[in-house]
């Protein structure tokens, strides 16, 4: 078989055969032509078939709010093999009780992407801007609170493990089809202090 780089073999060339009945799989890579945003192309040749990976491959960086999905091209589009569309999330600054992240979104206002990230604010929580302003790129947005000690930590939330039988897989065979991580939210905590000292903290958001 002539293989290419950019082709993939199940298992790795080299792993022993060591049964009958041994399987092998090849992927061949093929063209695709990602469209990204301000329809700025990029043509890559992969064996990859999900879109993230293919992404990936073509050094694009794909955030968890982007949507990548391979969509039905147009000869007149004179694109060569398939066809890739990531429709990104908008950038948002948001401040939460003093601590300043970036999120991403699909949300189209303040109000949405509040609801969205599952941000309630209470009644004498200040929103800036208001709840019905449209999201533009790096727009920045405010909620704050007087009066009260706040503090917001970040928390790791452990990678999910998920085991899946595979019949194209020799018997006993395992394989990583993909490397997890560990996940992060930002927690924000309302500190009770006594005599300059945290006697306790509630949840305010998550």
């Amino acid at each position: 078989l002539n293989l290419i780089a950019e082709d993939i073999v199940e298992p790795s060339l080299d792993t022993p055969i060591v049964e009958d009945n041994f399987r092998v799989n090849v992927y061949r890579a093929r063209p695709v032509t990602i469209i990204d945003d301000n329809n700025v192309k990029t043509v890559t040749l992969t064996a990859q078939r999900s879109p993230r990976s293919v992404a990936e491959v073509a050094g694009l960086t794909v955030y968890a709010e982007d949507n990548p999905a391979f969509v039905k091209g147009d000869i007149k589009e004179h694109i060569l093999g398939e066809k890739m569309v990531i429709d990104r999330a908008t950038p948002v600054a948001l401040n939460l009780y003093g601590a300043a992240t970036t999120v991403r979104t699909h949300a189209t206002t303040v109000g949405e992407l509040l609801d969205e990230k599952q941000v309630k604010p209470a009644a004498d929580d200040t929103i800036q801007p208001s709840v019905d302003t449209p999201l533009t790129d790096n727009i920045q947005v405010f909620i704050s609170r007087f009066g009260l000690q706040i503090a917001t930590v970040e928390e790791t939330i452990p990678a999910p493990v998920q085991v899946v039988s595979d019949s194209s897989l020799s018997l006993g065979t395992n394989v990583t089809r993909q490397a997890g991580a560990a996940g992060r939210k930002s927690v924000t905590y309302q500190i009770q202090m006594t005599n300059g000292r945290e006697t306790g903290r509630i949840k305010i958001q998550e």
